[in-house]
């Protein structure tokens, strides 16, 4: 038999001429995005937040992890509640720059959607039965609450006489927009409950019948956004008259969502997250909460080999004064002592944001508003750039933390901000995590408490192993070691520190790099190779000498 041939994917038996034009452009690794963040709702959100719970009816699994790239979408799906807080400094952490990149969430819940019936009886025996359900927000949030008459939280219709034809009907969806009081008594977007409108969510279609309105449903792509007709059942001729507009009066609210949070449900968030490519989870258990087991149990989540890239955490901790100190129950140095991880940044202290309606002039979210703004400024930042003496947009400190008490916490693993006199603004004091073994920059194995080192670490793992996988592993006629040998790993390599280290014009992950080697084990290939990191620099020590 004649030798075969692989050429352009093709065997290659027969005598004659072959040709083919390849790309001779080497495109560089992508450089993969460092400003994303999840934020896992384990029942602060309780009441409100949209979309279903990660064991949802409606939805679940991947499909109950929504995802936003601005603040008002993200407003817009979580409705109000002390999230709806947050959404802005995560997205603007000092009011101008850009924080993260995209914001994922989920809630570690069980929920249920909330439904309503529209059973109109053409004043007898005629008419029929509709369930419809909401089908975007699941949970208490979809539930229809009014005041004086008037819809200010979840969802409803009305039934109404048709305009075009005064004999015909028509229903219009609301949804009202409340977003819940903080616990000063101003609603969380400072829009009094009596003051707010709903929002019109769309109309139908104008109809005598309820076949009409079966159609318009089984077709409209508005309904079906929100909305999802769960049973219909025709009595009679269908028709509808003037008695149903009658009994059918003012808003029908939509009923029977529930949510409940609870160990599972969280256990459900971490499988379906595992290789989501995200830096970043904000947890929302804080304060005398920081330590409770769901952030113990995110912390062995994100330190689980299995978990597809390196992750971070920040937990906020103590409000005030009375919750910062060593030997205080929970408090932000008893936090960062227990969790005692380079993986875990613990934030101390609330912060105070301005209010014309407050009676003082300011708000108090809590620290979690502060855990937020420091999040959002630490996502917006390139990861060589360190957080050190970067502004968050906050008015006040709940606690204004002394020189003794800033020394405390920068030893104890806490991060803090202060109101920096020289800048006029109030800024991060250090980029710390809570790693208690905090003497040395970078320890024996690894380990490191500046944020910055270990943000550049994980950076640089992360687009080798995406893009080494995405370039060196997918090709068609390989891989082996014909295919890819260990020289074009070595140079691959290279090619990627290169990309990384920093010139004089260009700021980058790495200064140099050196000792690339690659060595065969087996079916594997292992690389080696030495980098000296762009760490940060936060002091300057100058020494005068008198000559005269």
């Amino acid at each position: 038999m004649a030798q075969e041939i692989i050429f352009n994917g093709r065997r290659i038996i027969l005598p004659g001429s072959y040709s083919t034009i390849k790309s001779g452009v080497n495109n560089p690794p992508q450089s993969l995005d460092y400003g994303r963040i999840l934020v896992i709702d384990t029942g602060v959100g309780a009441g409100f937040g949209g979309g279903s719970g990660i064991n949802g009816a409606v939805n679940s699994g991947v499909d109950a992890v929504y995802q936003f790239e601005n603040v008002l979408d993200y407003q817009a799906f979580l409705k109000g509640g002390i999230l709806y807080q947050l959404a802005r400094p995560l997205f603007k952490p000092n009011g101008q720059d850009i924080g993260a990149s995209t914001v994922f969430h989920v809630r570690a819940a069980t929920t249920t959607a909330a439904t309503v019936s529209f059973a109109p009886t053409g004043g007898g025996t005629n008419g029929g039965n509709f369930s419809i359900r909401v089908k975007v927000d699941e949970g208490v949030i979809a539930n229809g609450v009014e005041t004086n008459s008037k819809l200010v939280k979840g969802y409803a219709y009305t039934f109404e006489a048709g305009v075009v034809d005064p004999t015909a009907f028509r229903l219009r969806f609301w949804r009202g927009t409340w977003t819940g009081n903080h616990t000063d008594g101003l609603a969380f977007n400072e829009v009094p409950q009596a003051d707010t409108e709903p929002e019109e969510l769309l109309i139908s279609d104008e109809f005598t019948n309820v076949t009409e309105l079966n159609a318009w449903m089984d077709s409209d792509p508005f309904f079906n956004t929100y909305f999802e007709k769960v049973t219909f059942t025709l009595n009679g001729t269908g028709a509808i008259d003037s008695a149903d507009l009658t009994a059918i009066s003012g808003n029908q609210l939509f009923a029977g969502g529930t949510e409940t949070y609870g160990a599972n449900d969280l256990t459900s968030v971490f499988d379906v997250i595992r290789e989501l490519d995200f830096s970043f989870i904000l947890t929302t258990d804080s304060g005398a909460n920081a330590q409770n087991s769901r952030n113990s149990a995110i912390l062995s989540h994100i330190q689980d080999p299995d978990t597809k890239f390196e992750k971070f955490m920040v937990v906020a901790g103590g409000a005030d004064s009375t919750e910062f100190a060593e030997g205080v129950t929970n408090s932000s140095i008893e936090t960062a002592k227990f969790f005692n991880s380079d993986k875990v940044i613990v934030v101390h202290g609330a912060p105070l944001t301005t209010s014309d309606n407050s009676p003082s002039g300011f708000r108090n979210f809590g620290t979690i508003y502060k855990a937020a703004a420091v999040l959002g400024r630490i996502a917006g930042l390139a990861p060589q750039v360190p957080v050190t003496y970067k502004a968050i947009d906050i008015g006040g400190e709940a606690h204004n933390l002394t020189l003794t008490e800033r020394r405390q916490a920068i030893r104890a693993g806490v991060l803090i901000t202060y109101f920096d006199r020289d800048f006029r603004e109030f800024i991060v004091e250090q980029g710390i995590n809570s790693l208690q073994n905090n003497n040395n920059l970078i320890n024996a194995n690894g380990t490191s408490y500046s944020i910055q080192l270990r943000r550049i670490t994980s950076q640089i793992n992360k687009e080798l192993i995406q893009n080494s996988k995405l370039q060196l592993l997918n090709q068609e006629n390989g891989v082996n070691r014909n295919t890819l040998s260990a020289r074009n790993v070595e140079d691959w390599v290279k090619g990627y520190l290169q990309r990384i280290t920093a010139t004089a014009t260009v700021d980058n992950l790495i200064l140099s790099f050196q000792d690339i080697t690659v060595t065969t084990e087996g079916d594997a290939y292992r690389v080696r190779y030495g980098i000296i990191v762009n760490r940060e620099v936060n002091k300057l020590l100058f020494t005068g000498f008198i000559l005269g």
